[in-house]
């Protein structure tokens, strides 16, 4: 076996290794660097998409359930042979407990594309989105955040789950969603549900992911982002649009910021009351579909955005 191994690293990994260990080496980097910046906790919020940061605890959006205990700490480990999350924790207590271990894909180089290690990936039959649609104030204790997910331009159902991250138990909650038949779905955030605070996570095929994290009696309440996929007018290409909407009394900065695939960024954009702006992204014509972008606003740090996920045009693309 060892001669085996042997052969397969000579053959295989020891031509590419001063790249993939350069590679590796600068994601280490860029994350002590956003840590210095952002903190431990603006670090892990841009992680990886299953990777979900709220009141001091991390949480990893799998099929599975479990906890670990925090004394035990963590081993984080950029790897470049995998373009997924993966955890490894010991399943039986022992003397010589390990400490668990997630190792996540490396953030891509300058020069590639999607990064070393991606692979072909057929074209999928479905083009999942979500937005958060709206607020509803419908009495003294319950306050309605509403949820609107979208399968546009699509040949098959998509599935969705969607997750409550904190101020309440449950879920998660299951959605089949078909092709141009949204579905919506609302969470009570009101009185002894955060009392208007929300955290909410929407995941789906080939790592779609929303996160949309605020308070209602905050002045995020005010402000509204939509997603939606439409060509690019520069190159014609499948792009992300955001509509960045204000419905409040005072103008609001929108800050996009791209949380991995590229290197550019951020975006700000200035809306005046009553009024929105459109912005669009193209993923397809430089990053291979692929996009995860946050978007925050001036007016109030309690309220974010994320937007994950894969754009579909029908034809073959690699994995993200």
């Amino acid at each position: 076996m060892a001669a085996e191994l042997h052969q397969l690293w000579e053959t295989a990994v020891a031509p590419h290794w001063m790249a993939l260990r350069t590679r590796m080496e600068a994601d280490i980097t860029h994350r002590a660097q956003t840590i210095a910046r952002h903190g431990l906790s603006g670090m892990l919020a841009t992680l990886h998409p299953r990777v979900l940061w709220s009141d001091d605890q991390l949480s990893l959006v799998s099929r599975f359930q479990g906890r670990v205990p925090g004394s035990t700490g963590l081993v984080l480990t950029p790897s470049v042979f995998t373009t997924d999350l993966s955890m490894v924790i010991d399943s039986v207590p022992a003397p010589a407990e390990r400490q668990p271990m997630f190792a996540y894909p490396s953030r891509p180089g300058p020069d590639s594309g999607t990064g070393t290690g991606t692979r072909p990936a057929r074209a999928l039959p479905y083009q999942p989105n979500a937005n958060l649609d709206r607020i509803e104030y419908d009495s003294v204790s319950t306050t309605k955040v509403w949820l609107k997910m979208s399968n546009d331009g699509a040949h098959g159902a998509a599935h969705f789950a969607a997750y409550a991250n904190a101020h309440r138990d449950g879920g998660p909650w299951q959605y089949t969603v078909d092709p141009d038949s949204p579905v919506s779905d609302f969470f009570n955030c009101g009185w002894l549900y955060g009392n208007g605070a929300y955290d909410l996570s929407v995941v789906g095929p080939n790592r779609f992911l929303r996160r949309f994290i605020g308070n209602t009696t905050q002045a995020g309440s005010k402000v509204a982002v939509t997603a939606s996929y439409a060509p690019a007018p520069d190159t014609g290409k499948l792009a992300v649009w955001f509509a960045l909407a204000n419905h409040g009394n005072s103008p609001v900065t929108f800050t996009i910021t791209t949380n991995y695939y590229r290197h550019d960024g951020p975006w700000t954009h200035t809306v005046q009351p009553g009024s929105s702006v459109n912005d669009w992204f193209n993923q397809v014509a430089y990053c291979n579909g692929w996009y995860d972008f946050t978007i925050t606003v001036d007016s109030d740090d309690s309220w974010s955005q994320r937007f994950s996920g894969h754009l579909e045009t029908g034809s073959a693309s690699v994995s993200g």
